[in-house]
């Protein structure tokens, strides 16, 4: 993988705000699914094959693992590749469709809906333009905090 895509890659993760975890979500860290490019890097970097997960919008992403199960770098109820998550693992917590925290934890400040939509695009197409649906499915959230969370 080039060094500019990975820095694209890196630059659109640090747009998502940050989560205040409590320690709590790891029992979240199961199948989550990963952009393409995002798959590429964690592959390479970490020699690894991630397995396939098909989508209800017809695609197919890697995921971080089978239904159910917890995440293959889920060491000790921690990530071990933190630095390297994921889109869907930096955005769990905010209050988009099934993203929020039920352990309550916080966000920095929230990501709406049209931000999110726009991350997953620029992460779709940074190795060029990739057709994607018109409208990628999100809403916001309406959610009552529950007790903790987990980085």
């Amino acid at each position: 993988m080039l060094r500019a895509t990975i820095k694209r890659i890196k630059r659109i993760w640090t747009k998502v705000p940050e989560v205040h975890c409590t320690g709590a979500c790891y029992q979240a860290c199961t199948n989550v699914p990963v952009l393409p490019a995002e798959a590429e890097y964690i592959e390479q970097k970490y020699n690894v094959q991630l397995p396939m997960l098909p989508t209800h919008l017809g695609w197919i992403l890697k995921t971080l693992g089978p239904a159910f199960d917890p995440c293959p770098f889920l060491v000790d109820r921690r990530c071990s590749i933190y630095e390297d998550r994921p889109f869907m693992c930096r955005a769990f917590g905010h209050d988009i469709d099934t993203l929020g925290c039920p352990h309550g934890c916080t966000v920095a400040r929230e990501l709406p809906a049209n931000a999110f939509q726009g991350m997953v695009r620029d992460l779709i197409n940074v190795n060029g333009n990739v057709p994607i649906p018109s409208a990628i499915p999100t809403t916001q959230n309406t959610r009552t905090p529950g007790p903790g969370c987990n980085r």
